[in-house]
């Protein structure tokens, strides 16, 4: 038998779930909250005065060569998923789940990879 996967009803917006609990972490979520309020015309520019991208899609491609074909990955706590925007071209196969509590960080990711979520995002 096959295991599959049932995810809840996709909302108007294209995300799935809702959180709604957070467990004492309200003054995280409204920190979170508010840098996610923010949008950008170059996401990349935005990423690259915080992260090095060139270091993080080398780390990236170390990581998918240890996903077997047909595998699935589980992001927890992927924020904006930009690490995997080149994942359609690399390892079209590879499917991918990014999960977050921030629903606006989700939404950056939706921008980020809008070519890519039909096909490898879930």
């Amino acid at each position: 038998m096959i295991n599959t996967i049932k995810l809840p009803k996709k909302s108007l917006d294209g995300i799935y779930g809702q959180v709604d609990y957070y467990s004492g972490q309200e003054d995280e979520r409204k920190l979170r909250e508010d840098l996610a309020s923010f949008q950008y015309s170059n996401y990349l520019h935005e990423i690259s005065k915080h992260h090095s991208i060139e270091v993080m899609d080398a780390e990236v491609e170390k990581f998918l060569k240890e996903i077997p074909h047909n595998g699935w990955i589980l992001d927890i706590g992927g924020c904006w998923g930009w690490h995997w925007r080149n994942i359609a071209k690399k390892r079209p196969d590879v499917k991918v789940v990014i999960l977050d509590f921030i629903r606006q960080n989700l939404s950056h990711a939706k921008n980020i990879l809008h070519d890519d979520l039909e096909n490898n995002f879930y």
